[in-house]
């Protein structure tokens, strides 16, 4: 039972002693046994436990499966031809294919060409007359427009008895008219067709009878069928249910309807969708199609080759079917889609010279849309951008940087235009610092750097020698006169900022006259009456801007001491003090005193 299981391993009852210490007592736990006892788990919760755990894996383990797997492939659809394409010509996408470029017999989708040169090289309003020459290639088999040798009819209504009944007659009557000869016009169809881009067809004829040398694949008549449907006359001409043959000298009008089923409302296999364009039907090519259609504002073109002939009475023929089949598909499983919506931020870009920032969010100016699979993950697509690996600053947001370029499966979906998501300022701080950079990536804006750089610095160091010159010059008129602070180097007759001369002698303090206020010096005499004295020359008198030999000669024992300095003396004045008395010419010469500062009968 039950209640007789003994407790696991690991947890004792806790009626029995954890190893009971002698000291304390039989039932003492010597650690921890003031901590709650664990309690027996109920019967059968272990079981439940591991039962829900081993739910919660295998959901897991379910659940990374299905995220693991890749998309959903579409499903192929049923096409019963030789040679099959489904084709997005707004963007060249290829929804389906089999054996596009393989060459095959196109039959009558053949006149395709001869209408499209038949177009480019007349006009629809000319007249053109039957000959008797170009119903000879027209076999008993054939698919005619009934025409008769002698009648004249329109370029226009030749071209509705080409294209709706697929006359044979039509086409050698066109043939010859436009090139002058089949051959020749068989050689135009050739040279347009490599214009085209068309690398896997031959044409021999214009019709599209059975010719060993005349072949194309579904890739090429696709190519070809494109180019005619941009002429709006065709596009009209091959969505046209019926058309009336005008009457002639030789016979009454008559109605010519349409081979293409899709078009017909009256048909099993009337497709609304359907607006063109054109059958084919050799033994050699099978039953040919090549078809349009738009719905939801999506445009497919559709070329099936060498579907089966209908085995009986109202079966539809397997051109019709397998058209039908590729466009029910092809609007099922795909629709327009937004690749990229405009104002995305899709990318950054490094940015040199920028104040508050390096790197910059790229935005789309537009938008891109595609038709794609319905089941079409993002992964899948793939994007090319056109930028440069930094720019530099100053932009401006919206600024134009580049564009992106979405492709799925090979082929171009659009391409967007790249913008600045924001502005950002220019630093010049940022700009010297990332110089070498912004040289590669934009040498204008270098080579501005270094010449407001040097710019700069130039007015930096004038400013720095305007301040030094400016303090130097304040020094020099603040400095104190020599006399003052020298007392003891005046003039030996007591002029003050006088230097005596290198090496002269120093005049003794007691030969040193003094000059009191208000008294003049009184005028040296004659030293006899014979020969005059010489009179001494009066030092140099110092610059007082000298402060190199003003402010800091040494004194006799001791440092130098500096005083306060008197009042500049003009120079003026003491130019004034060495001119002679001129009045008095024949005066010898030693007859003016030696002091420089004696100024008495100067001015007389």
């Amino acid at each position: 039972m039950h209640d007789s299981l003994s407790a696991p391993h690991g947890n004792p009852p806790t009626s029995q002693p954890r190893g009971g210490d002698p000291a304390r007592g039989a039932g003492s736990v010597p650690c921890g046994s003031d901590l709650p006892s664990r309690r027996p788990r109920r019967p059968g919760a272990g079981k439940r436990a591991l039962l829900a755990c081993a739910w919660v894996t295998v959901l897991t383990m379910l659940l990374c499966a299905f995220c693991a797997l890749p998309a959903r492939a579409l499903e192929q659809p049923s096409v019963n031809a030789t040679a099959a394409l489904l084709v997005d010509p707004e963007t060249g996408t290829v929804l389906y294919e089999s054996n596009a470029d393989e060459t095959r017999y196109p039959a009558s989708m053949t006149k395709i060409m001869t209408a499209l040169l038949t177009l480019e090289n007349v006009e629809l309003d000319e007249q053109v007359t039957v000959e008797a020459s170009d119903l000879t290639e027209v076999t008993w088999d054939s698919t005619v427009a009934g025409l008769m040798a002698g009648e004249t009819y329109t370029v226009r209504d030749l071209l509705y008895g080409l294209m709706l009944p697929s006359g044979n007659d039509a086409a050698y009557v066109l043939a010859r008219y436009v090139g002058g000869t089949v051959d020749n016009f068989a050689q135009m169809m050739n040279d347009r067709a490599a214009q085209l881009g068309c690398t896997n067809t031959h044409f021999a004829n214009p019709c599209g009878l059975h010719d060993d040398n005349h072949w194309s694949c579904a890739r090429d008549i696709y190519r070809i069928a494109y180019a005619a449907m941009q002429n709006p006359t065709f596009a009209e001409i091959v969505a046209t249910r019926t058309y009336t043959m005008p009457a002639t000298d030789l016979q009454a009008a008559h109605d010519v309807e349409n081979t293409n089923l899709l078009i017909d409302p009256e048909a099993s296999c009337y497709y609304e969708p359907c607006f063109g364009i054109k059958t084919g039907n050799t033994t050699e090519a099978g039953r040919c199609l090549v078809a349009a259609a738009e719905q939801n504002g999506v445009t497919l073109y559709c070329v099936v080759m060498g579907c089966p002939s209908a085995q009986s009475y109202g079966e539809v023929n397997g051109n019709f079917t397998a058209a039908l089949n590729l466009f029910e598909w092809g609007y099922a499983n795909w629709s327009q889609h937004a690749v990229i919506a405009s104002g995305t931020s899709v990318t950054s870009l490094p940015i040199l010279g920028a104040w508050g920032g390096s790197e910059l969010s790229v935005t789309t100016a537009g938008s891109v849309e595609g038709l794609l699979p319905n089941d079409l993950t993002a992964d899948a697509l793939e994007v090319s951008y056109e930028l440069p690996e930094a720019a530099t600053a100053p932009i401006a947001q919206g600024a134009s940087l580049g564009t992106a370029t979405y492709r799925y499966n090979g082929v171009d979906l659009g391409q967007v235009e790249l913008v600045a998501g924001a502005g950002m300022l220019i630093s010049p701080l940022a700009c010297i610092i990332q110089l070498p950079q912004i040289l590669t990536v934009n040498p204008a804006l270098g080579i501005g750097t270094i010449a407001v750089a040097a710019a700069v610095l130039l007015v930096v160091v004038l400013v720095i020698r305007a301040i030094v010159v400016g303090s130097a010059r304040k020094r020099a008129v603040r400095a104190p006169r020599a006399s003052d602070a020298y007392p003891h180097r005046r003039g030996p007759a007591g002029a003050t900022g006088h230097l005596p001369a290198t090496g002269a002698a120093r005049p003794s303090q007691q030969a040193r006259p003094t000059r009191s206020s208000g008294q003049r010096p009184a005028r040296s005499t004659r030293a006899g009456a014979g020969a005059a004295a010489p009179v001494p020359r009066s030092p140099r008198r110092a610059n007082p801007q000298d402060t190199a030999s003003v402010l800091y000669p040494r004194q006799e024992g001791g440092a130098p001491t500096v005083h306060a300095s008197d009042p500049f003396e003009p120079r003026s004045s003491r130019i004034a003090q060495r001119i002679p008395k001129v009045d008095d010419r024949n005066a010898p010469s030693g007859a003016f005193s030696d002091d420089p500062n004696d100024t008495t009968g100067l001015w007389s």
